[in-house]
């Protein structure tokens, strides 16, 4: 390979490649390399990230944060399964999405009751979750009490954002919620504005809750 050295180019086709990267430790194929007003790093003999010349820094694969290892399942940003939470207001903390089983009870009590559907999907992001489910019962049991679905992914913050919304094949009205930990107590509020608690004789053998909605943590 040949190599020039002047006063204007400095050492030039010494840029190396991902299989064999210029700079290097124990390892053959991997470390940096150059490429045209770029900066290259490569991994066992392929390109694993790159920094450009506008100072851009560009991942291959993932980005993992808080020390957690990075998602082997497409690109993106890997957070830590527990939320290592910053008190920096500008920090991005936490991400998580999944599912979840939403569950009916009665007062706290679910003697009897059995499920056509329970479905429930999440999203948190930082310290809001957004939260979707429908639930269906085949029987709603003989437990006597206020209407409650149970069973939510992450413990309710002091207020729920008034961007909930909630239909029913039973009930009429709007519905607010009331935060108690992992679940919600359902309330009707009139079109007078009169809040009254939903109980079991509210319900039906085949009521079906759809709720949507956004809380804190």
């Amino acid at each position: 390979m040949p190599i020039t050295i002047d006063g204007s180019s400095g050492i030039s086709d010494l840029n190396g490649s991902a299989t064999t990267p210029l700079y290097r430790g124990n390892s053959s194929n991997t470390g940096i390399y150059f490429g045209v007003d770029t900066i290259l790093f490569a991994e066992g003999g392929v390109q694993a990230a790159e920094i450009n010349s506008s100072g851009n820094l560009r991942l291959v694969n993932n980005l993992s944060v808080g020390n957690t290892a990075p998602s082997t399942s497409g690109s993106g940003i890997t957070f830590p399964a527990t939320q290592s939470a910053s008190s920096n207001a500008n920090t991005l903390d936490d991400y998580e999405e999944g599912t979840f089983t939403p569950t009916v009870a009665f007062g706290g009590g679910t003697t009897g009751i059995t499920y056509a559907t329970q479905v429930g999907y999440y999203t948190k992001i930082g310290n809001f979750v957004w939260i979707t489910l429908s639930v269906t019962l085949s029987n709603k049991g003989s437990s006597s009490g206020n209407f409650q679905i149970l069973g939510l992914p992450f413990n309710i913050g002091q207020n729920v954002i008034p961007s909930m919304r909630m239909s029913s094949t039973t009930f009429g009205g709007q519905y607010t919620a009331v935060s108690q930990t992992t679940q919600f107590e359902l309330q009707e509020t009139s079109e007078a504005g009169t809040l009254s608690t939903i109980t079991n004789s509210d319900a039906t053998n085949s009521s079906q809750i759809i709720l949507t909605c956004v809380h804190n943590v």
